[in-house]
């Protein structure tokens, strides 16, 4: 199954008042706004692990080029300047990450 996987940092704040939990909040609604989740499903158990901080994935079948472009409207949603990294795998293994609860 193919993934796109993104990376997404929010640089300074824009006043000396922000809150930057209210700015990530505004992230995370725009990237699942265009269907990218912090969360990742393990296909043997189907069970789901939150992705660490800052990272998000989707599971559509989209470019590495449509992805970054999409991403980087959501992020600039924020209003804060923002670096962007995103891959795509078909593989992916991980260790400690937190089991989401159903």
């Amino acid at each position: 199954m193919k993934k796109i996987l993104a990376r997404v940092e929010l640089h300074k704040l824009t006043s000396e008042n922000e809150i930057p939990v209210q700015r990530y909040t505004v992230l995370h609604e725009a990237m699942a706004a265009i269907q990218f989740y912090q969360k990742v499903q393990n296909t043997t158990t189907k069970e789901w692990y939150e992705l660490p901080p800052a990272e998000y994935i989707t599971y559509r079948d989209i470019t590495v080029s449509d992805a970054l472009n999409e991403v980087e409207i959501a992020a600039s949603k924020t209003g804060r300047k923002y670096s962007v990294f995103v891959t795509n795998s078909t593989t992916s293994k991980w260790t400690n990450l937190k089991k989401i609860k159903k």
